[in-house]
């Protein structure tokens, strides 16, 4: 039984560092109820009384999988879901109404590809240094507000010749 309060270090190794908070630790443990190993990757984040807050544990059934791939596969996994939770948000995913299999796959490459060319065209004339995590509602927020400024200028030029 892994006990995330109190881990054992002698069982759970340190592996490495992430940021000057987050710790690295892995280790093969068994799983008594799926009767098999699994490989751990075990993140403590400390706080700054050196206290450890909100662990997070990654799981795989690759033993011979590395830590560092084992967090690179998670990291791009949720990369994965963001893509699906705004394409069915914001590309209409989830509402098809064919019935076809290649239609069916029409749809679902033509919204991943939407809320991928929509991020891509967004993110990357944006210089390296300055660039910082944002949604596709953000995307949206700024070109609506955009667009709202851009016609209350109007209608206030517009109101100006009237008079």
């Amino acid at each position: 039984m892994l006990d995330t309060h109190f881990i054992d270090h002698r069982r759970i190794r340190y592996c490495f560092k992430i940021d000057e908070d987050l710790y690295v630790f892995s280790s093969i443990v068994y799983d008594i109820s799926l009767k098999r190993y699994f490989r751990i990757v075990y993140i403590e984040n400390y706080s700054t009384k050196g206290y450890a807050n909100g662990p997070a544990i990654l799981f795989s059934a690759d033993l011979n999988l590395s830590p560092e791939k084992i967090l690179l596969y998670y990291k791009q996994r949720f990369q994965i879901e963001f893509l699906f939770r705004a394409a069915k948000n914001y590309a209409v995913l989830e509402h098809c109404k064919v019935r076809r299999e290649k239609k069916i796959n029409f749809h679902v490459n033509e919204a991943l590809t939407t809320i991928s060319l929509t991020k891509a065209l967004h993110y990357l004339p944006i210089p390296k240094e300055e660039r910082i995590s944002f949604s596709i509602l953000d995307i949206k927020t700024m070109y609506f507000n955009q667009l709202y400024y851009r016609f209350n200028i109007f209608k206030a030029s517009f109101r100006h010749k009237l008079q």
